[in-house]
């Protein structure tokens, strides 16, 4: 049993993601495209997740740093 339990002490020194909400809706290619340009200008070591229709898709190659500028920056997809 102790062979199949998984070894969490890795993670426990990682951030909790930043999780963004967003419809398909809003979505757009345009959208998009300001969404990587904010979290380009807030780069850091937070993990980055969108969470859209249900499902969590990981932004691994854009991770920030959660400051206060950027929540003063409005994400146009959430």
């Amino acid at each position: 049993m102790a062979d199949r339990l998984l070894d969490l002490s890795a993670a426990e020194d990682e951030e909790p993601p930043l999780t963004l909400h967003a419809t398909a809706e809003r979505l757009t290619e345009d959208a998009v495209l300001e969404l990587k340009r904010t979290l380009l200008a807030h780069q850091g070591d937070t993990p980055v997740r969108v969470k859209l229709a249900g499902r969590s898709y990981a932004l691994d190659d854009y991770p920030v740093a959660v400051s206060p500028m950027l929540w003063g920056e409005r994400i146009a997809a959430t």
